[in-house]
């Protein structure tokens, strides 16, 4: 099958009674989120020429966004392959839909369990796991600032201080907005950790309510 408009389709198709059993919704044909406490988990997949692939990842949503990040994740694999034959017919790739499902059952469905709460997420940037090529998509600075952020609000705000102060010292004399922009919250937030701790319970609260309206999550 080549027609990919037609290809996704089929895939939520496929994917819709698993969504609504573990609870995923929709967000487009291709795109399924759940929210878990102040985690999306979230899985999105791409269709390409004869294969698909499907990332899967964790987004805390008391880190500021404008957008689904699937920088805290990797791709469903099989025997350490990551894409999946679509074939030439419907019936072929409901088979690799329903593999895949397997896969999601036996292996993402824990590890989303395991890593979607604050004290998760920092065990796992802070452990070997992350080291894994696999997760290379999760850059630096952004593993900072997750963990910088998890800290913020598990009220643990030395380890807060020292953490976001890498990220501050990673971005020095880069002056692109976004840049500045993310170092200028940064010193908000420590500045906050320091000398009002009940405002910033405040400001992190007001960020998980921002990216529920910024990302259109349905409860």
């Amino acid at each position: 099958m080549t027609d990919t408009k037609k290809i996704k389709q089929l895939i939520k198709h496929n994917m819709s009674l698993y969504a609504k059993e573990k609870g995923f919704k929709f967000q487009n044909p291709t795109l399924l989120y759940k929210l878990n406490g102040n985690f999306v988990q979230i899985l999105d997949f791409t269709v390409q020429p004869k294969h698909f692939y499907c990332n899967y990842a964790l987004q805390p949503l008391y880190v500021p966004a404008t957008t689904f990040v699937l920088s805290c994740g990797s791709r469903v694999r099989k025997q350490g392959k990551d894409l999946w034959d679509i074939g030439d017919s419907e019936i072929s790739l409901e088979q690799s839909v329903t593999e895949l499902k397997k896969n999601l059952d036996a292996e993402i469905s824990p590890w989303f369990e395991e890593k979607g709460s604050m004290e998760g997420l920092v065990s796992f940037i802070e452990g070997s796991e992350i080291t894994d090529s696999k997760f290379v998509g999760f850059p630096p600075h952004l593993r900072y600032i997750y963990l910088g952020f998890s800290y913020l609000s598990l009220e643990q705000y030395d380890k807060a201080k020292l953490t976001l102060e890498n990220v501050l010292q990673f971005f020095q004399g880069d002056s692109r907005p976004w840049v500045q922009d993310t170092c200028a919250l940064v010193r908000t937030m420590l500045e906050l950790a320091k000398n009002e701790p009940s405002s910033l319970k405040v400001k992190l609260s007001e960020i998980i309510n921002q990216n529920k309206v910024q990302l259109k999550l349905k409860v």
